[in-house]
């Protein structure tokens, strides 16, 4: 009985020896395979802090970029606020001036000796010369403040 005690012992040794190496070869490829996705871990890791500078980087110049389009925007509207004043004012003495051909023509009408609408016409060449210089002088400090703006 001991022989078979004995066989039967080998045997139980050799099939936990066999195991074990199962066992042992398992963990093997198991820490491999831990091992290869630690370095792809990295190396994803590493791509992603690349990534997330590169949208730093971008969203800082999209906000440099916003903040140069509202400086722009600020200065367009200043820029339109003064031309609508020019152009307020220019329409103000255009009036002013209509009104006082009018009143130029009632009295030259019954001052001098002509037809009402000869001294339209005088006046209208007189009128149409100051308009001229008026317009040309709006148009020359328009030029100078765009060349300056």
């Amino acid at each position: 009985m001991t022989k078979a005690r004995f066989r039967w012992g080998k045997l139980e040794l050799k099939n936990l020896l066999r195991d074990q190496k199962r066992l042992e070869n398992k963990l093997k490829i198991r820490e491999k395979k831990l091992a290869s996705a630690s370095r792809q871990l990295t190396i994803d890791q590493k791509k992603n802090e690349a990534k997330e500078k590169k949208i730093q980087q971008e969203e800082k110049r999209i906000g440099e970029f916003a903040n140069q389009l509202f400086r722009k925007e600020e200065l367009f509207t200043q820029q339109l606020e003064l031309s609508s004043k020019k152009e307020k004012q220019v329409q103000e003495e255009m009036e002013r001036l209509n009104q006082i051909k009018k009143q130029l023509v009632d009295g030259l009408g019954k001052i001098i000796p002509m037809s009402k609408e000869e001294a339209k016409k005088n006046l209208l060449v007189l009128l149409k010369k100051e308009v001229d210089r008026e317009l040309e002088r709006y148009k020359e400090e328009e030029i100078r403040r765009v060349e300056r703006g």
